[in-house]
């Protein structure tokens, strides 16, 4: 019998609540750094529409990708696994953004 409700799965919604802060953050940093990296490497104006739209688009077709991805292999090796085997792979991204030329 399924149990439901926070108190009774606390364990699995702190895991969740972890892992949205942590796409927040990088989401947040990425929207910081990205837009300054643009205007002073590739010349992209400020405030640019083309940039927002362009960095949203790239985000969902590789979020779609790799959720399409992640999913298949969940099937096979389970849910947990792939979700703490993809943030230790996504681990170095803030990193990355941090040590990108200009900043940091």
């Amino acid at each position: 019998m399924k149990r439901y409700g926070i108190r009774v799965n606390l364990e699995q919604f702190l895991h969740q609540l972890f892992q949205v802060l942590l796409v927040g953050l990088t989401l947040g940093m990425t929207r910081t750094v990205v837009p300054a990296l643009a205007e002073t490497e590739f010349g992209v104006p400020a405030g640019s529409f083309l940039l927002l739209s362009t960095f949203v688009v790239a985000f969902g077709v590789v979020k779609g990708l790799m959720n399409f991805f992640a999913g298949r292999l969940s099937e096979r090796v389970g849910r947990r696994p792939v979700l703490l085997y993809g943030w230790l792979l996504a681990l170095p991204i803030p990193l990355l953004l941090w040590w990108a030329p200009g900043w940091g």
